[in-house]
């Protein structure tokens, strides 16, 4: 709560608006408990059949309730505009986090959660709401008690000690219920993160008949959080039944209190009544915030999640330095670094030339893609460096250094939009000439002609109309178009036949002055590279070019992986 007030204040203009908010609900509450004094000199005046004060009166009620609407609606727009506001401002934080969050935190986080924690970003906002409509209230509790001991003091103390009792109990049930509505977000999450997974498996589910297995778990999931739903409803009944019958009390207490006074000549009539009506406005403000808090707890259990969500600090800081261009290469100087404590990468030192195409390969899991994602600083080593031309990568400011990178994964992510808007993600104001060179050299002329709409066709959501080696085509088509200085291919022709592959190495070879760096299990893709490394347990066990790994006398893990690639091409498989 004390966060959620801090970041609510800490935005400008904030502290301004909730001041005149508190100046105008004085105001608004002072003429509002006045309203049973004009009445009473309204009937006094009738009753003396005195038209002057008849008229005086009822001019100065007139002036007083259009004053109150005015005041009313400007403290609406006052409510709901700094609601508005902050909800505006969650949504951009979130935004921002997931955009430029640690790619280890992104990971371990997970869709499901991710989810949860979007819905959440309105929390601050309705807290705003109602923690700026409690504050509209004490002006309407402290006129209406202040009235009240103004009458009697033993009224205005009686009802005083029923309030903090009231007070009190509330606590008590609010406590459980924040409880519980942390348990609710838990079980949300779970539920988003199957959904999740039912929508990215689609194709996994249909193919394996498991629909049934998770619909139960669906159902499992439902039945979970209708049982925490149903505790919260409980306690909300609680809540609602103690407020109707602190209500009850306060009314039994002052009109009983004012019958004994009036019979004991303590009291007149007006003042009884008046006291009736302060009474009643009282139960206004003490009911409606016990309202209005059962309604926040909740959303705090959600501001919570946000706040946990984000206050997690990213580790990958950036740099200050620019970097525009490549004199040299990119060198690795004693590099190592552990996954959740295992050993990904053990001491790897080399140095990859400016202009050079570099081949990657390796059994899987032997750090092959763990090295390329330290060159996009995905992950900082744990001991070592990685410097280009010199300087270490942690000093140039993470924009201008991924702004050197083309990456293509094996599955690459494609947008939903048009062919030609995930051509051109990510370049600013390309030319018709250069989408159409870039859409050549990926191969992608033979489908844009084939589909009705060509280059301005929808592929739906990741690209789901469209099969796995035209959804390469268009990333390898979009770092084409890019044109950066450092290309990195993560098995990003797996998906193409022989003869495309052909046509796009032939592409990528024509980027002359470009240091591309492939990673392939198809050895034939990067047999022609000016280098290749070979990993094995987290190192570079052997480097040179094809004919040189080659030639080593005895047994080497590259021939060993040529082998492997002859036999399987001899049984009919790919490379």
């Amino acid at each position: 709560m004390k966060k959620a007030i801090k970041m609510f204040f800490s935005v400008e203009g904030n502290k301004t608006k909730v001041a005149l908010f508190l100046i105008l609900s004085f105001i608004y509450n002072w003429v509002d408990i006045r309203k049973i004094n004009l009445v009473q000199y309204i009937f006094h005046a009738v009753k003396d059949n005195d038209m002057y004060r008849i008229v005086a009166w009822g001019v100065i009620t007139v002036i007083a309730l259009v004053s109150m609407i005015i005041t009313a609606y400007i403290l609406g727009r006052i409510q709901s505009g700094l609601r508005y506001k902050m909800n505006a401002k969650c949504t951009d934080a979130f935004a921002n986090k997931m955009l430029y969050m640690d790619y280890d935190q992104f990971t371990n986080i997970g869709q499901g959660h991710a989810f949860t924690v979007l819905g959440k970003t309105n929390a601050v906002g309705q807290i705003t709401f109602d923690m700026v409509h409690i504050i509209g209230l004490i002006p309407a509790f402290i006129i209406s008690i202040t009235s009240l001991y103004a009458l009697s003091l033993t009224l205005g103390f009686t009802v005083s000690c029923i309030v903090i009792c009231m007070m009190f109990a509330i606590y008590t049930l609010f406590r459980d219920l924040f409880k519980l509505s942390d348990k609710t977000n838990e079980v949300e999450t779970e539920m988003n993160h199957e959904f999740s997974e039912i929508i990215s498996g689609f194709m996994e589910i249909r193919g394996n008949t498991t629909e049934t297995f998770h619909r139960n778990k669906v159902r499992k999931l439902r039945h979970k959080m209708n049982s925490v739903v149903d505790l919260i409803n409980k306690k909300d009944a609680s809540i609602d039944s103690y407020c109707e019958f602190v209500q009850m009390l306060m009314t039994i207490t002052i009109c009983g209190s004012t019958a004994i006074m009036i019979f004991h000549g303590k009291l007149s009539i007006d003042a009884a009544v008046a006291a009736i009506y302060y009474g009643w406005k009282l139960s206004y403000p003490v009911i409606n915030s016990s309202a209005t808090i059962a309604r926040m707890v909740p959303t705090l259990a959600n501001y919570k999640m946000y706040d946990e969500y984000m206050s997690v600090e990213n580790t990958i800081k950036d740099g200050e330095k620019e970097i525009c261009e490549i004199t040299n290469g990119i060198s690795f100087q004693d590099v190592s670094f552990s996954y959740k404590d295992v050993p990904t990468l053990n001491h790897v030192s080399v140095f990859l030339k400016k202009g050079q195409h570099i081949g990657i390969c390796g059994q899987t899991g032997c750090g092959k893609s763990t090295f390329i994602k330290m060159i996009e600083r995905l992950y900082d080593p744990d001991d070592g460096s990685i410097k280009i031309d010199g300087v270490d990568i942690r000093d140039y400011t993470l924009g201008s250094l991924r702004g050197m990178l083309g990456v293509v994964n094996q599955e690459s992510h494609i947008f939903n939009g048009t062919i030609l808007d995930n051509v051109i993600y990510g370049s600013v104001n390309p030319s018709k000439e250069e989408i159409a060179s870039a859409c050549e050299r990926a191969q992608l002329g033979e489908l844009i002609h084939r589909l009705p709409d060509g280059i301005m066709t929808v592929v739906g959501e990741n690209g789901l109309k469209l099969s796995g080696g035209e959804r390469q085509r268009i990333a390898l088509a979009r770092v084409f178009l890019r044109n950066p200085q450092i290309i990195i291919l993560d098995e990003a022709t797996s998906a193409l036949d022989n003869r495309t592959e052909a046509f796009v190495k032939e592409a990528v070879d024509s980027m002359k002055g470009k240091t591309v760096i492939t990673i392939a299990h198809r050895l034939s893709t990067i047999r022609n590279c000016d280098q290749i490394l070979v990993f094995d347990d987290g190192k570079i066990v052997e480097s040179g070019t094809h004919e040189e790994l080659l030639a080593k006398k005895g047994s080497s893990i590259y021939s060993n992986l040529c082998k492997a690639s002859q036999m399987k091409h001899a049984l009919g498989g790919s490379e």
